[in-house]
């Protein structure tokens, strides 16, 4: 009696389906962007009357970069509870500190988009910020 041969067989497909798997994908991170510049006309804050800044947002921070060089941090706050506001063609800010209460500046000669376009876009940040 002659032995019958040995069957082999390939790799089996698999009996189960593979099941979906969702993978919620974080919103990546917005770069730093510069907004703005503005001249420094008024405020709370101790910074150079008459000195040309820059208005950084960066994630859920305001920065403002100046004077003279976007490498100098001169302000660095949260955006949560930010007011902004325009009033006579100036730029209002008001941003809650918890050392000195509250921080009041007022920019004039906005410079990169006009005063409500950069008004709107500080404000889109603070909403994005502070969220639903």
């Amino acid at each position: 009696m002659a032995a019958e041969p040995a069957v082999t067989r390939g790799p089996q497909p698999p009996t189960d389906r593979p099941k979906a798997v969702t993978v919620a994908a974080d919103r990546p991170p917005a770069q730093p962007t510069i907004v703005a510049t503005g001249v420094y006309f008024s405020g709370t804050v101790r910074l150079e009357l008459g000195g040309r800044y820059g208005f950084m947002i960066d994630g859920d921070r305001f920065r403002i970069l100046g004077p003279l060089s976007p490498s100098i941090v001169a302000l660095d706050q949260s955006l949560a509870g930010m007011t902004v506001s325009t009033a006579h063609g100036r730029l209002l800010l008001a941003i809650p500190d918890d050392r000195a209460g509250e921080l009041l500046l007022v920019f004039t000669a906005i410079v990169g988009a006009s005063l409500e376009k950069v008004s709107e876009a500080i404000q889109q940040a603070v909403d994005e910020a502070v969220g639903p």
